[in-house]
């Protein structure tokens, strides 16, 4: 069991919320990675949800954009008559999905491992994954962490299909998207590459970079100019 506890708050959108998500969402309420973005297409909060049905939607949004995301969306909110709330629930990444979810937790897949939601007492006795391991499992699979290795980016530059849906219909900042994905494409997109194919500028910007013990390259998230 390899448990890594993350900065995020567990936030509930209730009621009426798979409409709420559908409206406002880069995404639909039944994958695993969503995003609010601005008309410009730039993100706001990138996030891990949920369903549990028409009502209610779980978000695991990073700490640090809480607030900036409550901001974002308070006249939504007020519009559609759904709420917002923090719920007691903590969440973990379980690197190697081997945890055995109790009542009340939930989990929710990854690109590797899976997204643990518990107020359980032995998730937390078993998060035991330190900053530097958990640093190289994201590297090596490709999962890029908000405040870390971006922030209020055009969302294009760093998610494409695993983040948007070409097909659900209107949202905010989905005509920029739209464009963009079809037309001309992102300037340029977030890549795990090591230090030795790299440019001077990408690897002084490099973010999370860790020495893989596998290869002995140190390796890292940097932006690289497509156009």
């Amino acid at each position: 069991m390899s448990l890594y506890r993350l900065d995020k708050d567990v936030l509930a959108f209730r009621p009426g919320a798979a409409e709420f998500i559908r409206a406002y969402t880069t995404n639909t309420p039944d994958r695993p990675l969503n995003s609010f973005v601005d008309l410009r297409g730039r993100i706001v909060a990138v996030f891990d949800q949920l369903s549990l049905g028409p009502g209610e939607v779980l978000a695991a949004v990073g700490r640090p954009f809480v607030r900036r995301l409550a901001s974002h969306l308070e006249r939504f909110l007020d519009l559609c008559g759904v709420s917002m709330e923090k719920t007691p629930l903590s969440a973990y990444h379980d690197l190697d999905s081997r945890y055995e979810p109790g009542p009340g937790e939930r989990t929710i897949p990854q690109k590797a491992g899976r997204l643990l939601l518990s107020a359980s007492q032995s998730a937390e006795a078993g998060a035991g994954v330190g900053l530097d391991e958990y640093t190289l499992y994201r590297v090596r699979n490709g999962l890029p962490m908000q405040g870390v290795d971006y922030d209020d980016e055009l969302l294009l530059n760093v998610f494409d299909e695993e983040c948007v849906s070409y097909t659900k219909g209107c949202y905010l900042g989905q005509e920029i998207l739209a464009r963009v994905h079809s037309r001309s494409g992102p300037p340029r997109r977030l890549r795990v590459k090591s230090e030795d194919e790299c440019s001077a500028p990408q690897r002084e910007a490099m973010t999370s970079a860790v020495t893989d013990p596998g290869t002995g390259k140190r390796m890292g998230f940097v932006f690289e100019e497509l156009r």
